[in-house]
């Protein structure tokens, strides 16, 4: 697929991914849309000797996560800022390092995810925590488990994996340090290297010993936690000697052709910030809507069309600008805002409105960057919801989405303003509450991640209002009544309560 995307086609047109076969529903492109859109996790493999872990075999294939989840990383800090304050040991050495082995079929949710503690699989015998080994040579084999079963679309055919993480150094606080770490807080793990065992390699190659005279620095790392294989004294170079080779690498890979960003370069110098702080960090999106009007009145081929009478605000609540808004919220708002248009504007350009699945109307885009209204559309018309709309002559969901002060540390609040559907308690299903709100546990404060694009949340609102288990959504008899803000806040709590999920903080200062 990169390939093909890669292709440089006549003029200014990009490659279509769906174009490679027109026979895949578009349902399974949005599919494959969200996994991309939802991995926060970017590995590359270390090529520079000088970059790879010290002493391990030239069998394994070394590769380094160069971005994890953000939120992730949050956590690990904040953490360690804390134990830092107890610990003095942990202000001279922040981190210890050591490794996790796991079988194959785990490794693709540990490189999304992260090391969890939702299942036990080679028990818990040494207390509840996730493993690691001081030792390379006791993760290497005993529980990255060779297999047979080998990932067959894989280059390198791997056999086995294991990671090296970095751990905040407060052994203290472990369930135990012997003949394991068992550490109890997956907030106080990242995920640093992935080894990967190849099934064939050159047997003559050298094994990575220490050099007398080595290139590359090492990290200080504390002398009673040292990692080893076997015999041999692990090391792990120091990144920030690499650090300016790295960002020229990352902007050799950006096109010459395409265009700065002047809103980025302004965030960049502070002038952005600046700007915003002094307007309690609400910026104009007059211009942004502007242009958005300009692209929704070209003629568009799409199937679906955008009807200004359905989305009139006319007897809505409108949600004024919050007076303690952060610059950090209004540049994260403006970041996502900016990326949204792009999307919408592409889609408008190609005809493919309808394959995109949610609209912004430029009629309803003002001053409150807080504030964002959207249309879900183009279900599929095999759906019962899809046949009710077109019997209304419905064109569309209306949605109000509320971002609170610290978006995006804080969850949006997303809400249908109409149509109406069916209850839950009454046949209805879609994942829709009685007052219009969405039934989600990622909308609340157990499973938000910083990290989620607003796109990649529309995409998870779209599917859960197709599914059809427990049952499809509906629309009512009386689907022309709006929801108000009222009934949403209602219904979220009685379905936040019900299933065991947080209310976000400040919920009743978005919903007044």
């Amino acid at each position: 697929m990169k390939e093909y995307l890669d292709r440089k086609l006549p003029g200014k047109v990009s490659p279509q991914l769906r174009a490679i076969d027109p026979d895949v529903p578009v349902a399974a492109w949005q599919m494959l849309r969200w996994c991309v859109a939802s991995s926060t996790a970017y590995i590359e493999e270390i090529m520079d000797e000088d970059d790879k872990v010290c002493n391990i075999s030239q069998e394994y294939r070394q590769f380094r996560f160069n971005v994890g989840a953000p939120d992730k990383e949050a956590r690990y800090h904040e953490a360690l800022k804390g134990i830092q304050k107890k610990n003095k040991n942990a202000q001279k050495y922040p981190a210890l390092y050591a490794f996790h082995g796991s079988p194959m079929r785990n490794w693709h949710s540990i490189v999304r995810e992260g090391l969890l503690l939702k299942e036990a699989i080679n028990g818990r015998a040494f207390g509840n925590g996730v493993y690691f080994a001081k030792d390379a040579s006791i993760s290497m084999g005993t529980y990255a488990t060779s297999t047979h079963v080998r990932w067959s679309k894989s280059a390198i055919s791997p056999s086995s994996c294991f990671a090296l993480a970095e751990i905040i150094n407060s052994p203290g606080e472990f369930k135990s340090t012997s003949p394991y770490y068992v550490v109890p807080n997956v907030d106080w793990i990242l995920c640093r290297y992935l080894l990967v065992k190849q099934s064939y390699w050159d047997t003559e190659a050298p094994q990575g010993d220490v050099p007398e005279e080595p290139t590359a620095q090492y990290m200080n790392l504390d002398p009673k936690q040292q990692l080893v294989l076997g015999n041999k004294i692990i090391r792990i170079p120091a990144q920030s000697q690499k650090l300016d080779a790295l960002l020229h690498a990352r902007m050799a890979e950006c096109p010459e052709d395409e265009p700065f960003d002047q809103e980025d370069c302004l965030i960049l110098s502070g002038t952005l910030a600046q700007k915003t702080q002094t307007s309690n960090g609400v910026e104009s999106q007059q211009s942004a809507a502007a242009q958005a009007k300009s692209a929704a009145k070209r003629k568009a081929k799409d199937e679906w069309t955008h009807v200004e009478a359905w989305c009139d605000p006319t007897g809505y609540t409108l949600l004024p600008p919050p007076s303690d808004s952060t610059p950090q919220a209004a540049l994260a708002l403006q970041r996502e805002f900016r990326t949204m248009l792009r999307e919408q504007d592409a889609a408008l350009k190609n005809d493919t409105v309808s394959e995109l699945g949610w609209f912004m109307p430029p009629e309803l885009m003002d001053d409150n960057l807080f504030r964002w209204m959207v249309e879900l559309h183009s279900f599929d018309p095999s759906l019962p919801i899809a046949k009710d709309m077109a019997n209304y002559n419905v064109p569309s969901f209306l949605f109000e989405i509320r971002f609170p002060d610290r978006f995006p540390i804080q969850p949006p609040f997303f809400r249908v303003i109409k149509p109406r559907v069916l209850p839950f308690a009454h046949g209805g299903g879609g994942h829709i509450t009685a007052g219009g709100s969405i039934c989600m546990d990622l909308l609340t404060s157990d499973g938000w991640l910083p990290s989620y694009s607003i796109s990649a949340v529309l995409l998870q609102i779209r599917l859960a209002i197709c599914n059809p288990d427990p049952r499809p959504a509906r629309l009512t008899t009386n689907w022309q009544l709006p929801y108000s803000i009222g009934e949403a806040l209602e219904g979220f709590k009685r379905a936040a309560n019900a299933h065991g999920w947080r209310i976000p903080e400040g919920l009743e200062k978005l919903t007044r």
